[in-house]
């Protein structure tokens, strides 16, 4: 869909440049990174070993993944190598590359266009080697799946307010009432307070929310109910969190006033709490999109800010309107104020 196309661009651009502080991106940055994106799901969730190191309880896994991954790493130098050494505008050319490029001219601030090249094409294999093992270089592949599942949470609030004008109306609505101009330099605090935005926000996450996540119990785990033993890799699934009925209402369905209604506690007459009825909190049972504790998702910040600033922007400053063209096809019309065009969806 050409729509996702564009807004994973600019949302993976936006993750990259502000999360690892990488000023240029290649220029075909969409294409690059779906092809990177796709190396990572080759290579398994974690094709950097050393990333093992900021995960204490995958330490002792290390050389595993370190074996499994030696081979695609290797082959990966030896294009960052060959690109670096020959390529006329290394920075542009994948995005390996690109952030290693943004490391040196960081380092070397003073030098032209033309000296950086030479600068680059003099730099030994040793050099180099230490350039891609820097934790920013390695930490592309969490960036990319953040902004993945990112991605899919503000398409998918796009597609519910674009065909539920209720919906838009609600948030259209509290924007207006904010008198908030959404634009370059925006204190992102400010959107963290309307309560509609952050329910859309909360059930777009809620929706969509990753299929499982894995864990490593160190200690192991022993109940009435289940022993877990210790050195075991457990596969948590999210998703059925996310949408089982015995903690939602209506869990297929999407809808953000269940974020808007008074927290309640009403006990059941077994004296338990009914959660059907609880006003969830990010980061609270069951409500752990991006997971919880030490090792819990790094980004759930800005991909808070990022989806709050998108979506804001639509409503205050756009008309959508969705347009069937046929069975398996359809165009998503946005109009300005000031001009209009469209997007495919």
């Amino acid at each position: 869909m050409q729509l996702r196309h564009t807004i994973c661009g600019i949302v993976r651009a936006v993750m990259v440049e502000n999360m690892l502080g990488i000023k240029q991106l290649p220029d075909n940055t969409y294409d690059v990174m779906a092809s990177y994106r796709n190396d990572v799901k080759r290579w398994g969730a974690f094709p950097f070993p050393e990333l093992l190191n900021f995960m204490p309880s995958l330490r002792q896994k290390r050389d595993v993944y370190r074996a499994f991954s030696k081979g695609i790493l290797e082959q990966e130098f030896e294009k960052l190598v060959e690109v670096l050494h020959a390529d006329p505008n290394p920075g542009n050319t994948n995005l390996i590359a690109a952030s290693v490029v943004s490391l040196f001219k960081d380092e070397n601030p003073t030098l032209s266009n033309e000296e950086l090249l030479s600068a680059l094409r003099s730099l030994s294999i040793e050099d180099i080697r230490k350039y891609f093992e820097n934790p920013i270089v390695q930490s592309l592949p969490m960036i990319l799946k953040a902004a993945d599942n990112l991605t899919d949470a503000i398409v998918l609030c796009l597609e519910q307010i674009v065909s539920d004008p209720d919906k838009f109306a609600m948030l259209r609505d509290e924007m207006d009432r904010s008198h908030l101009a959404i634009e370059e330099g925006i204190d992102v605090r400010a959107l963290k307070i309307l309560p509609v935005l952050d329910a859309f926000y909360k059930e777009s996450v809620r929706f969509d929310a990753p299929v499982a996540v894995p864990r490593y119990t160190q200690n192991g785990y022993s109940s009435d109910s289940m022993t877990i033993p210790p050195n075991t890799m457990m596969i948590f699934d999210l998703h059925a969190l996310a949408k089982g009925e015995q903690y939602w209402t209506n869990p297929e369905e999407f809808d953000p006033t269940r974020f808007l209604q008074q927290e309640k506690e009403q006990v059941t007459e077994e004296g338990g709490m009914n959660s059907n009825n609880k006003n969830h909190t990010v980061g609270q049972f069951p409500f752990i999109p991006f997971s919880v504790g030490l090792r819990n998702c790094p980004a759930f910040a800005v991909t808070e800010s990022l989806f709050k600033v998108t979506i804001a922007k639509f409503v205050s400053d756009y008309q959508l309107q969705l347009v069937k063209k046929d069975e398996e096809d359809s165009t998503l019309h946005i109009t300005s104020r000031d001009k209009s065009f469209g997007l495919m969806q």
